[in-house]
């Protein structure tokens, strides 16, 4: 029974989602059902939910599609395809000691039909040999750009995949691994800069900027833990006052540091992305937890991320405590929020949950959670408090958006708006400094560079290489040094002088 009433209903967890079309689909995981003789079974079948008619939470009308011979996995990566006619499913831990989907570890398909049903099959890879050097993992942190499917390292163990022979020991794996869905070609990028000098990266969330763009795309990785090249024990919580993306056209990594009401380091969140009507962009970050903390319930907090001004705002709203859930951006200005639980603690609580089929709605323009969710919704419009931000007028948080580390945050190491106008996203942002860039064409050159910017990481200390110059030292030290090595090239300018400069220029 894996879409209950909600009267035997008590949690679902370890879900993955993606909305495709007129459905929003669920996959994988596990649910807890009243009166079970188990405390919980794997999830056997895909569900979907309809976007095209509204429906009530606590009676959501979930239909089970039949999977075949697809496996039963927690937490795969889930890349719908940009033309809406299929969903791959990649990675992802099977049940306890179910090595059956290890075994078979190929890339999965789902075609959707056009009544909320679908099939799995394998989708062969255009290289049997490079595929052959591709492992599936647990807990990686993904999302998909246009046509290109990305996963960040995980864990490996032998259900997620029969090249780990141990099934009681997860073995951190680093490394990007991306699939081109048009050419079915698979690459495996070991080099993930962020990482250094952890190694794996665990438990965060993924997703793509902007949203609906066909071309150019940043992929950007929040929160989650990092660990050691032998275990995933004594991670470190990944910082959230420094955000890094990917540009995979480009097979760049970049990092720019925050300001506003930065999130706690969290695992087990989830995180959507959607555009605004002004030509700002903004990540949802809801929930999660922090095992270090010994806290009872999971985190009930949302923030905001609004790009390209790196801005946190936490909304002003009472969110239920929630953590191993998954989320999807639909029906225009609304976050669909799928399983987890209100405890911070790994073991499954008795139950129930406090929603009823463990389907949360969010209103992202109104920021207020919703008992159902509406088909006519209103398009999607950046909240005010976030508006009066970049209008440079009063918003939830004075005290902090006027940091001292504004010129670093907006500006960055190549200049924040300059930095996305580079690597070719946010097409109209680029645009509208063409005929300034022409005025000043010795700016332009400034932010020209070969390199990586340089992956900072609060907290961590740095590996030296060409890349990074010898950065054997301190975040705080590697900062300065940072800063006035590359003074020349990349001018820093006063935050009151930039912050002017881009509201004007950029938002007028």
């Amino acid at each position: 029974m894996d879409a209950p009433p909600a009267d035997k209903f008590l949690y679902r967890a370890f879900t993955s989602v993606a909305a495709l079309g007129d459905y929003l689909y669920i996959e994988g995981g596990e649910i807890k059902i009243a009166g079970d003789e188990v405390i919980s079974r794997p999830v056997n079948s895909t569900l979907s939910l309809p976007l095209k008619s509204s429906w009530k939470t606590s009676s959501a009308p979930l239909n089970s599609i039949n999977k075949g011979s697809a496996p039963t996995v927690k937490q795969p990566a889930l890349w719908p395809s940009p033309d809406g006619k299929t969903i791959y499913s990649w990675g992802g831990e099977g049940p306890w000691a179910d090595e059956a989907g290890a075994k078979n570890r190929s890339l999965w398909a789902f075609t959707p039909d056009s009544f909320g049903g679908g099939t799995w099959g394998v989708q062969q890879p255009a290289s049997a040999n490079s595929f052959a050097a591709i492992h599936r993992t647990g807990r990686a942190l993904y999302t998909s750009c246009g046509q290109i499917g990305l996963s960040v390292s995980g864990f490996g163990v032998s259900n997620t995949d029969e090249f780990f022979p141990d099934p009681r020991k997860e073995i951190p794996v680093s490394g990007l691994i991306t699939y081109e869905m048009d050419s079915r070609t698979w690459s495996n990028k070991t080099a993930v800069p962020a990482l250094q000098p952890q190694y794996g990266w665990l438990w965060g969330a993924g997703t793509c900027m902007p949203p609906r763009n066909k071309t150019d795309h940043l992929a950007f990785f929040l929160g989650g833990a990092k660990t050691s090249s032998t275990s995933i024990d004594f991670p470190k919580l990944a910082d959230f006052s420094n955000i890094t993306f990917y540009d995979p056209k480009a097979d760049r990594w970049y990092w720019q540091t925050t300001t506003g009401t930065v999130p706690r380091g969290r695992t087990l969140h989830c995180a959507v992305g959607v555009s605004g009507k002004n030509d700002t962009h903004e990540i949802f970050v809801y929930g999660g937890t922090n095992t270090a903390v010994n806290s009872v319930d999971a985190y009930n907090d949302l923030f905001i991320l609004t790009i390209p001004g790196f801005h946190w705002t936490q909304a002003n709203v009472i969110s239920p405590p929630r953590q191993l859930h998954s989320c999807a951006h639909a029906g225009n200005s609304q976050m669909i929020v799928v399983g987890g639980w209100e405890s911070a603690a790994f073991n499954w609580p008795p139950g129930p949950d406090q929603w009823p089929l463990g389907i949360g709605v969010f209103d992202m323009k109104q920021l207020s959670w919703r008992d159902s969710y509406d088909a006519n919704a209103a398009d999607y419009d950046t909240p005010d408090d976030i508006q009066r931000w970049y209008a440079g007028g009063s918003s939830n948080t004075p005290k902090e958006q006027k940091s001292s580390s504004t010129g670093t945050i907006v500006g960055g190491t190549i200049g924040g708006v300059a930095l996305l106008a580079l690597i070719g996203l946010f097409y109209f942002l680029w645009k509208r400094r063409k005929a300034a860039a022409k005025a000043s064409p010795t700016k332009e050159r400034e932010y020209e560079s070969p390199h990586y910017p340089g992956l900072e990481l609060p907290g961590d200390e740095y590996y030296a290489s060409k890349e990074y110059g010898n950065v054997s030292k301190t975040p705080q030290e590697h900062d300065s040094a940072w800063n006035m090595d590359r003074g020349a090239k990349y001018p820093m300018r006063e935050p009151q002088e930039l912050e002017t400069q881009y509201h004007r220029a950029e938002l007028a």
